[in-house]
């Protein structure tokens, strides 16, 4: 399973013999997940820790780092074509959309998955 967000903490003891994969898709120097938001949702995946395990605990990560906070357009793209083409991850947990406007979706991978629904994963 590939987890598109903003890094992980690489220390985290609940993630250490989880993340199989990893890249970093933006400008910052390394995977540190500044904001914790990747580390929260790598962890309610498949987090294994001593007393709190994830919802797929058996689960193995491929992180990408698709942003410190917010995400380009072009960092998301990447990240999915990593996680599909290179990783052939079977399910993608893309980061959180953000809107450019109200009721306006930007991201345009958004706007084709609303307009042509994925097939179901086999």
């Amino acid at each position: 399973m590939a987890v598109l967000e903003s890094g992980y903490d690489v220390d985290h003891p609940d993630l250490k013999e989880v993340v199989s994969h990893e890249r970093n898709f933006t400008d910052s120097p390394d995977m540190r997940d500044v904001n914790g938001h990747g580390t929260h949702v790598a962890s309610i995946i498949a987090g294994a820790g001593e007393k709190y395990r994830g919802v797929v605990p058996d689960a193995k990560l491929a992180i990408a780092k698709v942003g410190d906070g917010w995400s380009t357009d072009s960092a998301v793209l990447a990240g999915m074509e990593w996680a599909a083409v290179d990783v052939k991850a079977k399910v993608i947990n893309p980061p959180p959309s953000r809107r450019a406007e109200p009721g306006r979706w930007r991201r345009p991978v958004a706007r084709t998955a609303a307009a042509k629904p994925l097939r179901w994963l086999r």
